[in-house]
């Protein structure tokens, strides 16, 4: 497998998490790691392309942690939308919705 520039820093580092380097990792170790980093870059590409006016904060909230040194990202489409289907955006005022309701309005409904 040949690795380009663009691509080569993911390979780079998934093959690091197993302990080798473009060099010294074998050709299926490669292949394996080259299959990874790009489930990794399809799951980054596919919540960026998620709706922004649903999950904006969420991806905002993702790359804050990532420049605060929290480097976890979905590492498969199916992790990025089970993120997607499952995150709940914290409030202006910091609250979060319980049952599509604001802790203001309470959990249950008033009779």
């Amino acid at each position: 497998m040949q690795v380009g520039l663009y691509f080569k820093g993911l390979v780079t580092k998934v093959l690091a998490e197993i302990g080798k380097t473009v060099e010294t990792a074998t050709a299926d170790k490669l292949q394996t790691a080259g299959e990874m980093a790009d489930e990794r870059y399809k799951a980054v590409v596919f919540l960026y392309g998620a709706n922004q006016s649903r999950h904006g904060r969420l991806i905002v909230h993702l790359a804050n942690k990532f420049a605060l040194g929290n480097r976890r990202y979905p590492e498969t489409v199916s992790e990025a939308y089970s993120l997607l289907l499952n995150w709940t955006p914290i409030g202006q005022n910091g609250s979060r919705p319980f049952n599509g309701r604001s802790k203001e309005q309470g959990s249950y409904p008033h009779k």
